[in-house]
C-alpha cells in the first residue's frame, strides 16, 4: 500500500503532525506513523529530528526511556551543524519534550534539553522562545525540587507570560 510506504514526504508529514497528535491525545496514531518515519533515512534534518523527539518523548513517558532517550539523541544528531539546529520550531518541540522528560523522571536529560531550548532562544530576536525556555527549566527542575519551589517557580513563569501577553 503506497500510503503506508515509508518516504521523505511521510517523514515531513509525521514531523509536523507530532504536536497535533500530542495535543489531541492521539498518541497511538502518532506512534504508528512516527515509528514508520524513523525507519526512513532520507528527509530534511529538522523533520527527522522532530519525529525522533516526539516518539522518544512518548516512549520515555510510557516507561521506556531505554528506547526513548536514544531516539532523542538521534534527533539531536540529525540537526547538529545545520541551520535547523537553531530553528524556532525545534525549540518549541523541545519544550514539549521537557514535559515528557519530567513525566518520565529523567532529570539529567531534562536539564540537557533545557540548555538546548535556552541556546535556541538566544538566537530568536523577538524573545518569543524565552518563556518556553523558562517553562522547560521549570519542568526539568521539578523532577528533583520540593513542591513549594515548583509552585513558586510556576507562579513566576505564569506571571512572566501574563506580562508578555502570552498567557
Amino acid at each position: 500500500n503506497l500510503v503506508d510506504a515509508p518516504s521523505r514526504c511521510g517523514v515531513r508529514i509525521a514531523s509536523r503532525l507530532g504536536l497535533y497528535w500530542y495535543y489531541r491525545g492521539m498518541m497511538v496514531e502518532a506512534r504508528h506513523w512516527q515509528e514508520r518515519a524513523t525507519a526512513v533515512a532520507d528527509g530534511a534534518p529538522l523533520d527527522r529530528a522532530l519525529v525522533r523527539y516526539m516518539l522518544g518523548g512518548s516512549l520515555a513517558m510510557n516507561g521506556r526511556p531505554d528506547i526513548g532517550l536514544p531516539l532523542i539523541a538521534q534527533g539531536h544528531d540529525a540537526v547538529r551543524g545545520t541551520p535547523d539546529e537553531q530553528a524556532l520550531l525545534r525549540g518549541e518541540v523541545l519544550t514539549i519534550l521537557s514535559g515528557a522528560l519530567f513525566v518520565a523522571e529523567q532529570a539529567e536529560a531534562g536539564r540537557a534539553n533545557t540548555a538546548d531550548v535556552r541556546e535556541i532562544a538566544a538566537t530568536v530576536p523577538d524573545g518569543s522562545l524565552d518563556l518556553l525556555a523558562d517553562l522547560s527549566a521549570l519542568l526539568s527542575g521539578a523532577v528533583t525540587a520540593e513542591p513549594e519551589q515548583v509552585i513558586d517557580r510556576a507562579s513566576a513563569v505564569y506571571d512572566d507570560a501574563v506580562a508578555a501577553d502570552n498567557s
